[in-house]
């Protein structure tokens, strides 16, 4: 599903949006309807801290999940792709739920998904799916191109209650000026 030069991509720029991959509108539907779903189930879960959502393990183990999640981690196309770039032995960290709901206040800080998560050996790929359109006004992902090339950055705990996460990489230890923006819009 991965093409050479998208390989290559990924190997120079730690990211890749793949050119091949689409979810057609029946998948895309049932996706947003799971994530209603899942919100619906989990009210005192707050939107953008839903984890785990490929599991239903319903109470009194935290979180209510839907199938589709499940189904969507474990997607061919996905995992091929995800193979392509990490090699055939994968393991299932974590899914997560990024809802930002309008005028929201909550933003994702600055961090490299390797050093945030505490695994070893430290190799990562996180799959980020779209189920939206997003843009530079409503919560696009912003990359450095390379940052995984350099050595790891320490990562720092946020006291900020309109942070999803509770570490970051301070802005000062970077050039955020060479980010680059993914905007998208799901292409069906």
């Amino acid at each position: 599903m991965l093409t050479e030069a998208e390989i290559e991509a990924w190997c120079r720029d730690g990211y890749v949006v793949p050119s091949a991959f689409r979810l057609d509108a029946g998948e895309l539907e049932a996706l947003q309807s799971a994530v209603d779903r899942v919100l619906r189930g989990n009210p005192e879960v707050e939107s953008d801290r839903v984890i785990n959502p490929h599991l239903d393990r319903g109470r009194p183990y935290r979180l209510r999940g839907d199938r589709a999640f499940h189904d969507i981690a474990h997607d061919s196309r996905i995992l091929d792709m995800a193979a392509a770039v990490m090699g055939p032995d994968l393991v299932l960290l974590f899914t997560h739920l990024f809802c930002k709901p309008p005028e929201s206040p909550r933003t994702v800080p600055w961090h490299q998904d390797g050093p945030f998560w505490p695994i070893e050996p430290m190799a990562s790929c996180t799959v980020w799916l779209a189920l939206d359109k997003v843009d530079t006004g409503n919560g696009a992902m912003r990359v450095i191109p390379g940052s995984h090339l350099e050595h790891y950055r320490r990562h720092e705990l946020v006291d900020d209650p309109d942070s999803t996460l509770n570490r970051e990489i301070r802005v000062r230890d970077f050039d955020e000026g060479k980010a680059h923006t993914i905007d998208r819009t799901c292409r069906c």
